[in-house]
């Protein structure tokens, strides 16, 4: 690569080229000048020149015809200063702050005139202006090999190529605790002698790859514990989730979204807070913590959990891809929905969790259509219950139609089987009332007690015998049945076995009955 800073002679005039905005008042000292049309300076081949030159970092690019190389490089040969002796005894000469910053610049300058790729971990992450500042540290497991203090070094990316690499950067920002491959050139800074890289150009590869294969092992460690579909598995979603923690920035974007999004949907959601770090170290800490709390309370306070933050980039889902949190989410007892709000990418709490949404407007359009969802399933339910109790009535209905049609038949049988028994019955009465009726006829006479009991001779004998009978007779001439009242006072047996009675009442009216 050619060196930053290079001067050529022509003619009796050495031209300086490279970057001379820094040292321009240093130049215009010795009595450079400055070509606009070439853009480069022009100075006088002198030798006091040359030597204050080679301390502003200039080098030769062809040999000078009037000035032998080896000159250029005498005060560079110099012996070191060794113990306590004084730089001018050794030097001769007493160098200046700006003459010995020049000249540090200048070896910074010929020695590490070059570009290269270093790799590193960002940490002290600033801008201002455009530019962004970091320093670059030993990656963390190298750090913990080290016993002393972890070397660093100081980057600045000027706001000018990070506009020139914006599509490389554009998904891949600059973040506290990232690795990073990035190509430097060395900058040796006069005002406070302080050795920069500046960055040349960044290799987002390396970064994402690096996330890629932790996300890669952190996902083969969830299935091997059973615990990467365990949400999707066992945590139901109930049909009415209203009482929803919320784990987010406490008055965040996402916050604010997320509310507003449920307030559209006119359903008495509560929702319960619990203020988490999105971005950063504490990340896990403050998720995993709220999560535990959750799940210690259990569905008697809620009905599931959401987790969301606002808008990021890939770079930002490095703090969801974390196996304590995808831990605590697979053993979570309520449902998870995640919302980290990316569009393309899925982080490992999204692919843990039981439903992943893309923006927290999302997620609560999903809760808000689950209960939708329910209320048409409560609908359904009736409406198939409505046309089951339907049929059931129709079925029902028709049973008590054949019912009724067969009871009427039955029925109609019934009264003419009762009628042909009534006929038969009232001709056995017939038959039977001619039959009684004939020892009347006959001239014979029935005797019956009061309550209508046929008395027998018998009945006379015994010492209880009826005071009072009715005799039944027939008449022929009037074809009646005539019923006698008698009053019986006494009662003697003859050989014969004949009843006489000694005196006999006769009723006052006699009793007559057709036959």
């Amino acid at each position: 690569m050619a060196p930053r800073r290079s001067l050529t002679q022509q003619g009796e005039l050495l031209k300086l080229t490279g970057d001379t905005f820094t040292i321009k008042e240093e130049l215009k000292r010795i009595g450079a000048r400055y070509d606009g049309a070439q853009k480069c300076w022009f100075v006088s081949a002198e030798e006091s020149n040359l030597k204050k030159l080679e301390f502003l970092g200039f080098l030769v690019l062809q040999p000078l015809a009037s000035v032998p190389l080896e000159k250029l490089s005498d005060e560079l040969s110099k012996p070191e200063v060794q113990g306590n002796e004084d730089v001018t005894e050794k030097s001769g000469d007493v160098f200046t702050v700006s003459q010995f910053t020049s000249f540090v610049e200048n070896v910074f300058r010929r020695h590490l005139g070059f570009d290269f790729w270093i790799v590193g971990e960002v940490s002290s992450l600033k801008s201002s202006s455009g530019h962004v500042y970091f320093d670059l540290i030993e990656p963390e497991q190298e750090r913990a090999l080290q016993t002393g203090r972890a070397a660093s070094v100081s980057c600045c990316f000027w706001a000018g190529k990070i506009r020139q690499l914006s599509e490389k950067i554009s998904n891949f920002p600059l973040g506290e605790g990232i690795k990073i491959k990035l190509k430097v050139h060395c900058d040796f800074r006069k005002e406070g002698s302080r050795l920069n890289l500046i960055v040349d150009d960044i290799d987002p590869q390396y970064t994402l790859g690096d996330l890629a294969l932790q996300r890669q092992n952190i996902v083969r460690e969830l299935k091997r514990r059973g615990l990467y579909d365990r949400q999707r598995l066992h945590a139901k979603w109930p049909d009415f989730p209203l009482r929803i923690a919320l784990l987010t920035a406490a008055g965040s974007r996402a916050q604010t979204d997320f509310l507003d999004e449920l307030k559209i949907s006119k359903l008495s959601f509560q929702v319960t807070l619990f203020d988490c770090h999105m971005q950063g170290e504490k990340v896990e800490r403050d998720i995993t913590n709220a999560l535990a709390e959750i799940s210690a309370d259990g569905e008697s306070s809620f009905d599931c959990v959401v987790i969301t933050r606002g808008g990021g980039s890939r770079l930002d889902l490095r703090w969801f891809d974390n196996l304590e949190i995808g831990k605590s989410i697979a053993y979570c007892t309520l449902p998870v929905l995640t919302a980290i709000g990316h569009l393309e990418d899925v982080s490992i709490a999204d692919e843990v969790a039981s439903v992943a949404e893309k923006t927290p407007t999302g997620a609560a359009r999903f809760l808000a259509q689950s209960i939708s969802n329910g209320f048409e399933k409560i609908l359904g339910r009736l409406e198939r219950a409505a046309r089951v109790s339907q049929a059931r009535i129709q079925r029902e209905r028709q049973w008590i139609e054949r019912f009724e049609i067969t009871l009427q038949q039955s029925t109609r049988r019934r009264v003419e089987k009762e009628k042909d028994k009534l006929s038969d019955s009232q001709r056995a009465l017939r038959l039977v009332q001619k039959t009684a009726a004939q020892p009347l006829r006959l001239g014979y006479s029935i005797l019956r007690a009061q309550d209508g009991r046929t008395l027998k001779a018998d009945d006379f004998l015994t010492s209880g015998f009826p005071e009072s009978v009715q005799v039944e007779l027939f008449s022929a001439d009037k074809n009646a049945q005539v019923l006698v009242d008698l009053q019986v006072t006494a009662v003697q047996q003859k050989s014969s076995n004949t009843l006489v009675t000694e005196s006999i009442s006769l009723s006052t009216s006699p009793q007559n009955q057709g036959l």
